[in-house]
């Protein structure tokens, strides 16, 4: 799920980015990165500097990052 929400982040279409954003400030968020062993604060983080970037920049972030997490 925060994979995905990197994916969604790095896209260049808004309603791609709209509900990552919105997922962000959820308490499921917290849960989620909880059962994934991971701090939120960082994922928050790296997921809302994808949404501020460039498309194409963010696109080529999001997969090393996608490619870090997967092999947690």
């Amino acid at each position: 799920m925060i994979a995905q929400a990197m994916v969604d982040a790095s896209s260049g279409h808004k309603h791609d980015r709209l509900p990552v954003t919105r997922w962000l400030l959820h308490d499921d968020f917290e849960v989620v990165c909880g059962l994934a062993r991971l701090q939120p604060e960082p994922i928050r983080k790296i997921i809302a500097e994808l949404l501020h970037e460039h498309p194409i920049r963010a696109q080529v972030m999001s997969k090393v990052l996608v490619q870090q997490i997967e092999s947690l």
